[in-house]
């Protein structure tokens, strides 16, 4: 109890700084995670890549089909992105774009190396053979 009241404490200086996150546990409350509310998943690799020098050829981000919102900015880029087919049955697409705005393909093209497709089964060995193949063993 004394260690929540520590985090909930933090937590409101942060705010009352102008720093809006969540708190986070981890590790049998060994260790505590401060994750910006409005940072995306491209702003959190983009962070990783220039402050601490993290190689993105090295990271897999997994992504469904349908319904992420920030999904053409994940597919650009040196990560490695594996989609989920199936993973969500209705997306969000209707809300992002008419039938007058770009195209995913004219983001960057679907035959690129780093963009491995899953299909609808997830099993542990069908993604570590996937991850395998892209050399990320």
């Amino acid at each position: 109890m004394e260690r929540s009241k520590r985090w909930m404490t933090l937590r409101q200086r942060l705010r009352m700084r102008g720093f809006r996150c969540n708190l986070v546990c981890t590790r049998a409350a060994s260790r505590l995670n401060v994750v910006p509310l409005f940072a995306s998943r491209k702003q959190a690799l983009r962070y990783l890549s220039v402050r601490w020098g993290i190689d993105l050829s090295k990271i897999a981000v997994f992504v469904g089909e349908k319904g992420d919102t920030d999904y053409e900015d994940l597919l650009a880029g040196l990560q490695n992105t594996l989609i989920l087919k199936g993973a969500v049955e209705y997306g969000s697409e209707k809300l992002l774009r008419s039938e007058e705005s770009f195209k995913t393909g004219d983001v960057v093209s679907n035959d690129s190396p780093n963009i491995t497709y899953v299909e609808e089964n997830y099993e542990e060995h069908i993604i570590s053979a996937t991850l395998e193949r892209l050399g990320m063993s």
